[in-house]
């Protein structure tokens, strides 16, 4: 298999851009993720409720960290780099 040279953005999207929801979907972000504008917590998507069934949740003041990397070694998982 072979990765294409530009992903196919139009399937993706198809799945419902920053509309995309689902039953028992949740979506949980920090406030100043770096990725937050490519999110439904983007400024420019539609404001939606949060609910038990579809979560949605904006944390105040805070990112949440990526998944920690098995070449990272424990003490370096919070270390900020100098671009934040």
């Amino acid at each position: 298999m072979r990765v294409p040279e530009w992903p196919n953005v139009t399937v993706v999207n198809e799945l419902g851009d920053f509309s995309l929801t689902h039953s028992r979907l949740a979506f949980i972000d920090g406030e100043i993720d770096p990725w937050r504008p490519c999110t439904p917590h983007s400024v420019y998507a539609s404001p939606r409720k949060d609910t038990t069934s579809r979560p949605f949740k904006l944390i105040p003041g805070t990112f949440l960290p990526r998944r920690p990397s098995p070449l990272r070694k424990p003490d370096d998982l919070f270390r900020r780099s100098p671009s934040l």
